[in-house]
């Protein structure tokens, strides 16, 4: 047995495994957008270049953890190539500090970008029918689920994350 299937069969969200993981990323900093945008392009590119399918930048508004959220599409496989542990190291430098938090499964039905997200990152499992529901592809996330609030939803979850998008790679 291979260490990627070992990994996949401890993982108890196995059951809601796709073929494709959503990643997002926080940033906080005192940039503007136009500055921030010149420092993470090359950092972005440096991960477009080992096997994302698709980077999205977005703005987050109103929000005193995060100033942007990059929103990341990988093939399962390349995911766990690059983060064994399920999930990626944060950190920070350059005024910039990174926030992991967590990959998600995703359905290929769900892989593009949307204008506008609004976006509640849970430690439970809630559902409800105005979001989509996503769970952790790693026991390691600080988050167990994800929810994908549908933009003309009004929702009042704490610590929601509302953000328009800036920049595709």
């Amino acid at each position: 047995m291979n260490k990627y299937k070992f990994k996949h069969e401890l993982n108890e969200t196995m059951t809601k495994k796709q073929n494709y993981i959503v990643q997002y990323v926080g940033f906080k900093t005192t940039l503007e957008s136009f500055e921030f945008i010149k420092r993470w392009t090359p950092f972005a590119n440096v991960f477009k270049n080992t096997g994302i399918i698709s980077i999205n930048l977005y703005q987050v508004q109103d929000n005193e953890n995060l100033n942007f959220i990059s929103r990341n599409i990988w093939d399962d496989k390349t995911y766990f190539q690059n983060f064994p542990s399920g999930i990626a190291g944060a950190g920070h430098g350059d005024g910039i500090f990174v926030t992991q938090l967590g990959g998600y499964w995703i359905e290929s039905s769900q892989l593009e970008s949307q204008k506008v997200m609004k976006l509640v990152f849970l430690t439970t499992e809630a559902a409800n029918a105005t979001q989509i529901e996503r769970l952790s592809c790693s026991n390691n996330s600080p988050y167990k689920q994800m929810l994908d609030i549908f933009p003309t939803t009004q929702s009042n979850f704490p610590n929601q994350i509302n953000c328009t998008h800036l920049k595709q790679m």
